[in-house]
């Protein structure tokens, strides 16, 4: 080939080279991509990662913000319970349940709250009456209010049915003590009081039973139960619990008789007596204050010289509190000499 053909082929494919590379710098939309004139920062990382060229396809991707997970579970219900004073400080309390054998809620039970006293002499025993309500229809009791540093005794009873107690009561400050309690069918003392001078029944006649189980610093809180004569002169005194008791009878106009024992076991449990009173006699009066006027409820206390008849020792000489206008009356006395 000649120098002149040769120089036509280069230059041809120079052309042809050239508009190769002048095609390619456009996109599908006529607009110059890729070999662009702008200048790319190798700062602008966004540009730098963009691909160079045409696009293919205009797909525009939507980035997810992670979701916010949360915990579906409901909350636990915990109830503090905390009972406090008057003055914001933390006391105990008693919920008391009462029932019967079956289960079926027991209405209408006396329930007794007592505080303890301790002594080196004696131990703890049960002194003064604190509270005392009554068992709702559903068989429950709520005391309230209770410190929880001192000693207590809860004691819950009905006619017919055995005593029940919680001596000592354990409380905690800041608690509420529950308590389930089944009241059952007792033991019992019957019988029959009459003169012992022409047998006659004695109607009007107190009965009342003492548990020699139980401590006290008062001794007409160990009253267990009482009963009063019928016109026949006949008693029963139910719910008693088994063991030692001591029975104790006045009547007015008779003197007293005091059976200082009396066992309740399985073995006896209807004990039946028959309680003889002498004659005898009973003081009467009236209390007033140093204008004239009545003193109600004003405790009584009657009680022998020691020597001056011949007096059962354990005879029974309960306290007597006066009436609205201030009178009392102590029945059952023996003719003797007497501190009042």
């Amino acid at each position: 080939m000649t120098r002149d053909g040769m120089l036509l082929v280069v230059v041809v494919l120079s052309v042809v080279a050239a508009a190769v590379i002048f095609l390619n710098g456009f996109g599908e939309n006529g607009t110059q991509e890729g070999l662009a004139n702008e200048k790319v920062s190798p700062f602008d990382k966004k540009k730098i990662n963009e691909p160079v060229g045409p696009k293919r396809n205009n797909i525009s991707v939507e980035k997810k913000q992670p979701e916010e997970i949360t915990d579906s579970r409901p909350e636990r219900a915990i109830e503090a319970v905390t009972t406090v004073d008057d003055f914001g400080m933390p006391c105990a309390e008693v919920f008391l349940s009462v029932t019967h054998r079956d289960g079926s809620p027991f209405a209408n039970a006396r329930v007794r709250l007592f505080a303890m006293t301790r002594s080196t002499l004696s131990g703890t025993q049960r002194g003064a009456l604190l509270e005392e309500k009554r068992s709702s229809t559903d068989g429950t009791v709520r005391i309230e209010r209770l410190e929880a540093s001192l000693d207590y005794a809860l004691r819950i009873d009905a006619p017919g049915f055995r005593r029940f107690e919680f001596n000592p009561l354990a409380l905690v400050s800041g608690e509420v003590s529950s308590l389930t309690v089944v009241l059952a069918e007792g033991f019992q003392i019957s019988g029959r009081v009459v003169s012992e001078l022409d047998g006659s029944v004695i109607v009007g006649a107190r009965i009342a039973i003492y548990d020699l189980a139980d401590s006290t610093t008062d001794p007409e809180a160990a009253i267990e139960s009482e009963a009063t004569t019928d016109n026949n002169g006949e008693f029963v005194v139910l719910g008693l619990r088994a063991g030692p008791k001591r029975v104790c009878t006045v009547a007015r106009g008779y003197g007293g008789e005091t059976r200082p024992y009396v066992a309740l076991t399985a073995a006896t449990p209807d004990l039946k007596l028959e309680i003889r009173l002498p004659s005898g006699a009973g003081i009467s009066g009236r209390v007033v204050d140093t204008e004239g006027k009545s003193i109600v409820a004003a405790d009584v206390l009657v009680s022998p010289v020691r020597g001056s008849m011949n007096q059962a020792p354990q005879a029974w000489y309960p306290s007597i509190k006066t009436d609205v206008d201030g009178r009392f009356e102590s029945v059952g006395l023996l003719p003797g000499l007497y501190f009042l």
